[in-house]
């Protein structure tokens, strides 16, 4: 039996990215903040964390491994695969074939470098243990909830204080368990075809070129190029969480962080890292 509550694969970057709030001085610190944070939303769980890390510096390692036990490290410092993959193609196919292959525990999440976590993650493996659950996002995502896309909400249920909403995609930092990894493994290894985008309106069964009332027609006529998939895979639930667990505080601007909480945020993640040296 596995004797672990979650299993992570970690993938890190030192590249800041131009979205980036600018009261960062630069990626490590953005990454040390979001590791506090989620050092926090994953204490009194048993976690085994698998790191990729991205041509990073030593500090790096150095910072993961003050912070988490049970910690394995990849490091990559090129392109390896020589198949072309671009190194997001890449990281995101290691973070799958180290969940799928580890016999640690049956829940599994793969995480970016930048998400801030703003309370514990237990919610989210009490709600993945319902059946009718397949992935989860820890973010609240406003490009769903303040767009379109909402018109592809399906469903929503109430479970200690949460309402989870069922959404058509994601990004690449979701919950998920191993056996799903293994049932879909031919299509989630063509992530560099499919990206964020296409790989979940397939797993989530929202195509539906038919429904002209429905938005963003060129996406869902794009996913018709994986329809094998979509009419041989079952339909599979992702959900995200209001209130959201964590921001996406690089990928876009941040939706829920206060200026004066990254400054806070930032200076405690500088005073750390001093603390290393």
């Amino acid at each position: 039996m596995p004797d672990f509550d979650l299993t992570i694969a970690y993938r890190v970057s030192p590249f800041l990215s131009v979205s980036a709030p600018k009261i960062f001085n630069d990626k490590l610190e953005l990454v040390t903040a979001c590791l506090l944070s989620f050092k926090e939303a994953i204490k009194g769980l048993k976690v085994k964390v698998y790191v990729i890390m991205d041509r990073c510096p030593k500090i790096y390692e150095k910072v993961f491994k003050e912070l988490f036990e049970n910690v394995d490290i990849k490091k990559l410092e090129n392109n390896i695969t020589g198949l072309g993959y671009n190194m997001n193609v890449q990281t995101f196919l290691l973070q799958l074939e180290y969940l799928k292959g580890q016999q640690y525990s049956e829940i599994v999440m793969f995480q970016e470098d930048d998400y801030l976590y703003f309370q514990s993650i237990k919610p989210m493996l009490e709600f993945i243990s319902n059946e009718n659950v397949d992935f989860i996002s820890p973010y609240l995502h406003p490009w769903i909830i303040n767009t379109a896309w909402k018109k592809f909400i399906k469903n929503r249920i109430i479970q200690n204080k949460i309402e989870w909403i069922q959404i058509p995609y994601t990004t690449n930092t979701f919950m998920t368990k191993k056996n799903i990894l293994l049932e879909a493994n031919t299509f989630l290894n063509l992530y560099y075809k499919t990206g964020d985008m296409y790989r979940f309106i397939i797993l989530t069964k929202n195509i539906r070129p038919l429904r002209i009332d429905l938005p963003y027609f060129r996406y869902r006529i794009g996913a018709l190029k994986f329809l094998r998939y979509y009419l041989s895979l079952r339909e599979y639930t992702l959900w995200m969480p209001n209130p959201t667990i964590a921001d996406h505080i690089a990928g876009n601007p941040p939706a829920y962080t206060e200026l004066n909480e990254l400054e806070r945020i930032k200076n405690k993640a500088i005073d750390f890292l001093n603390s290393l040296t």
